[in-house]
């Protein structure tokens, strides 16, 4: 909104009340009506708001966090020459490395951090978890890579629809032929990823 940021930076000066608590207050108070439509857009621009000011810590320059009752500068490192100044090479750099971060971040946006971290765990115990997340509005899957129940020979990549959780550990499920089996960390270890469909 470079009408909003002209207007402040001729007023107030750059990087004086936009980078302080007293604007990060301001802020919150110029965005608190968008909790009447939604109740995550103030949240999230806040944390991008902070996620700035944090970012320019690093700068030479800094940010006075408590402007306009002091001018004292917060940076992120005391020594001038891990600073990076502004325009240079190294804050491009910087800026490629959060920007290629952020990027990586986006299939927990689809699904949430906690299923993601749980798939990457596979444990039965994670599964349980996200099926009863999941259980009223979907029909979840688990995908075994272990020891299949009641069966000798190891499973890679074998799906069971998860018809009910029996404990924090064991599930319930059955397999395509419709055959039921209860799922548990054996002595053996076993990974489980939980999935949902429509």
């Amino acid at each position: 909104m470079p009408w909003v940021s002209a207007t402040l930076e001729r007023k107030f000066g750059h990087r004086t009340l936009t980078h302080s608590l007293l604007g990060f207050a301001l802020f919150a108070l110029a965005l608190s009506p968008t909790l009447i439509f939604s109740d995550s857009l103030l949240p999230w621009a806040l944390m991008g708001i902070a996620s700035h000011v944090l970012l320019d810590t690093f700068n030479i320059q800094g940010v006075p966090l408590f402007y306009p009752f002091s001018r004292l500068e917060f940076v992120a490192f005391h020594n001038r020459a891990w600073r990076i100044p502004y325009g240079s090479p190294a804050e491009m750099t910087l800026l490629a490395c959060v920007s290629l971060g952020t990027l990586a971040l986006i299939p927990l946006a689809k699904g949430g951090f906690s299923p993601a971290f749980h798939r990457m765990v596979g444990s039965p115990g994670a599964t349980v978890e996200d099926f009863q997340r999941w259980r009223d509005d979907f029909k979840v899957y688990a995908l075994l890579d272990g020891d299949a129940p009641l069966q000798r020979e190891a499973q890679r990549g074998r799906r069971f629809r998860i018809l009910d959780a029996l404990g924090p550990e064991m599930l319930l499920v059955e397999d395509e032929s419709g055959r039921a089996y209860r799922l548990r960390q054996a002595r053996r270890p076993m990974r489980l990823k939980c999935g949902h469909f429509g």
